[in-house]
């Protein structure tokens, strides 16, 4: 069962989801690289001026945790970081009040604004929460060039609501060693999960930033059990909302654009739906 929900994340979170309602958040956001990202199936802008959803997201992090805005307001070094770390912010604090105490957010960036993210997530999780990180590798070819390193692989950083998300994703079977102090995504190998998604691939929709459904299959399986609520405040084209529905788990998905959403809803009511792609092991 799927939900879709149209409207800016902060808002839409605020006003339709209930406290303690979500088993796991996984979120694609855009990275805040001042492009504008464009697709057969619709498009996004990642340009950033200051605006309404920046100032209440400010204030919400400051209600939260006056330290951590401290911390970020020194570390935004341009206006359109400011502004998009204030969206962002407002959608972090809202995602944390969101999740059950034994649920994880996994939040997924490049290196643009990869280092503010974090330092936002600790701010409103807490670094005591900070389980780990994962590389997705996202192409198996390297694109340097004489202006820069090739980028080929993106970040997920994991978070949990409080202790008991650990000892959850230890029973789980995600996180190897003790269920308090173990460190390590024991499901995965080296911290690295390669699930490429080639232009040709039939699973793409025309989407732009689209994500392999392998991938996200293998998240949900990581953070959740049959039944769970995922929830996608960035759903985009909804990748994580179809790997939800084919692992039996409950999701909702929440998109500013109503392309996102039509492309969402059309996959979600087409094939690709049926059955989950491989299996990466049993869920202990």
């Amino acid at each position: 069962m799927s939900r879709l929900l149209l409207g800016p994340a902060a808002d839409v979170l605020r006003t339709e989801i209930a406290d303690a309602s979500a088993d796991m958040v996984y979120s694609d956001p855009p990275f805040g690289n001042e492009k504008v990202w464009t697709g057969k199936a619709g498009s996004f802008d990642d340009r950033w001026e200051w605006s309404a959803a920046s100032s209440a997201g400010w204030a919400a992090l400051q209600r939260h945790s006056p330290a951590g805005l401290a911390l970020l307001a020194a570390v935004a070094r341009t206006k359109s970081a400011r502004a998009y770390l204030g969206v962002m912010a407002g959608i972090v604090v809202e995602l944390r009040r969101v999740l059950k105490l034994t649920g994880t957010l996994w939040l997924h960036f490049d290196d643009t604004m990869g280092a503010e993210l974090r330092l936002l997530c600790d701010a409103v999780f807490g670094p005591e929460n900070a389980i780990g990180t994962l590389v997705w590798v996202r192409t198996l070819g390297g694109h340097g060039n004489v202006k820069g390193f090739g980028r080929i692989h993106d970040t997920i950083a994991c978070y949990g609501r409080s202790r008991a998300a650990k000892w959850r994703l230890w029973r789980i079977g995600t996180l190897d060693g003790d269920p308090i102090t173990g460190e390590g995504f024991g499901r995965f190998d080296d911290f690295a999960v390669a699930a490429p998604l080639g232009p040709t691939d039939k699973e793409r929709v025309g989407y732009p930033t689209q994500k392999p459904i392998a991938l996200l299959e293998e998240l949900i399986r990581a953070a959740t059990l049959p039944g769970n609520v995922v929830l996608d405040p960035t759903c985009g084209s909804g990748t994580a909302l179809v790997a939800a529905t084919r692992l039996q788990r409950k999701s909702i998905g929440i998109d500013i654009s109503q392309d996102a959403l039509t492309a969402a809803s059309a996959r979600l009511t087409g094939p690709a739906t049926a059955q989950p792609s491989f299996d990466f092991g049993e869920v202990a």
